[in-house]
Order: structure tokens, then sequence, then C-alpha cells
């Protein structure tokens, strides 16, 4: 069971009532094999490179990591 349940607003409340104030990011297995096929989607759709995308941790004042089961 998860600690985390979402609420109507769209909020992340804990199982101890209160609410996360902050990023939870999903901790997965990046397969090299797909990085170039997922570039040119990417590319597609943005107008920024996927190789400039990625937002380093200093930028979150708060968060953290969930892996992925």
């Amino acid at each position: 069971q998860s600690r985390y349940s979402r609420t109507p607003a769209g909020s992340i409340m804990t199982t101890t009532g209160g609410y996360f104030q902050g990023s939870l990011l999903v901790e997965t297995a990046w397969e090299e094999s797909i990085a170039e096929e997922i570039g040119k989607e990417f590319d597609r759709f943005y107008s920024i490179s996927l190789e400039n995308y990625p937002v380093e941790l200093d930028y979150l004042p708060r968060y953290e990591v969930i892996p992925c089961r």
C-alpha cells in the first residue's frame, strides 16, 4: 500500500493527513535502445531537444524518488 493517495483537488495527501509539498520522481530503468526513437518523437512535438529537457535535482526544493516496480 502506498503512503500517498489522491485528493479530489489533485494534491497528494500523506497517510498522516498532511499534504506532500514537493515533486515525486519515478525511478525507472533507461533502455538506450529506445533513446533514439524517443528523441525523434520529442523533436517532432517540442521546440527544445531532449538533451536540454532534463531538470537538475538542485532546482527541486523538495522531492522524493519512488522506485518503479
